[in-house]
């Protein structure tokens, strides 16, 4: 089997990371509530398309009924891009609350999600259940925070302990990490290293089997784009132009392109699942 990359974004808005980052999301310019929802898929695409790949958009259902926002999402899954779920921290993770996520994203994007993303937070043995039972095919909020000792590498869960492997339905596909840093491989790392570092960097990752790379939809967004000054100077990943980050992440798909056969989270999950017991 070949060695597999995915690449995923998360669609969380200016708001969502305003809260998590303890900013008041009322000092957001107008522009930037929806602007995640509405340009982010549109500059990927146009980033990924350019060179033949697929990646997994996560969306907020949420988001998606503001009408632009689901017609950016709508638009990336027209051209073969996947679509999934998105969860973020304050999100009720009810039974109804997942199946009405799962239902929204299948009318915007045509064809229900199979993937689930929980943000900053570990998956219960209660919500791995709903997952299971929503018929979704894998979870990808791994690493779990706070579980130093979870895999690094795809695996079938732990049915009562998520973060340990067993003999869960649903696959696990972590996000990659960088195991001294204990960080996970994201877009603001790859835009902020000089490059020199991002290219060594990205020299101790090209041997692994799996590489499961994480962006955000604000890594080509920019001060332009209505995110604000204070959102700018929390995340320096924000505060850099938008053109040179669609430079230094079109230069790190090229690079995987080379390593590796990209593909979507579903179809990593399709491939891996019969190896995984």
């Amino acid at each position: 089997m070949r060695k597999l990359a995915c690449i995923s974004i998360d669609l969380e808005g200016f708001p969502s990371l305003c809260r998590r980052g303890g900013i008041d999301e009322r000092r957001l310019p107008p522009a930037g509530v929806t602007a995640v929802g509405v340009r982010a898929p549109e500059r990927f695409c146009e980033l990924l398309d350019r060179q033949g790949v697929h990646a997994t958009f996560f969306a907020n259902a949420d988001d998606l009924h503001d009408d632009a926002s689901a017609l950016a999402v709508a638009g990336a899954a027209r051209l073969g891009h996947e679509i999934a779920a998105l969860f973020l921290p304050a999100d009720e993770r009810t039974r109804a609350a997942i199946g009405g996520a799962v239902t929204r994203i299948g009318e915007v994007a045509g064809r229900r999600p199979l993937g689930f993303r929980l943000l900053e937070w570990p998956i219960s043995a209660a919500l791995l259940e709903i997952l299971e039972d929503q018929g979704l095919l894998y979870d990808a909020s791994a690493p779990f925070p706070g579980f130093l000792a979870q895999p690094r590498t795809p695996y079938r869960p732990n049915p009562r302990a998520p973060a340990q492997t067993g003999s869960a339905k649903l696959v696990e596909l972590p996000t990659s990490t960088i195991p001294f840093l204990r960080r996970r491989l994201d877009g603001g790392l790859f835009v902020t290293l000089p490059r020199p570092a991002m290219a060594a960097l990205y020299r101790s990752l090209r041997k692994r089997t799996f590489l499961g790379i994480r962006l955000q939809g604000a890594d080509l967004l920019d001060e332009n784009d209505g995110l604000g000054r204070e959102l700018a100077r929390k995340r320096r990943a924000l505060s850099l132009s938008s053109a040179t980050k669609r430079h230094r992440l079109g230069e790190l798909v090229a690079w995987l392109q080379h390593d590796f056969e990209v593909v979507t989270l579903e179809e990593a999950a399709l491939r891996l699942a019969p190896s995984l017991g």
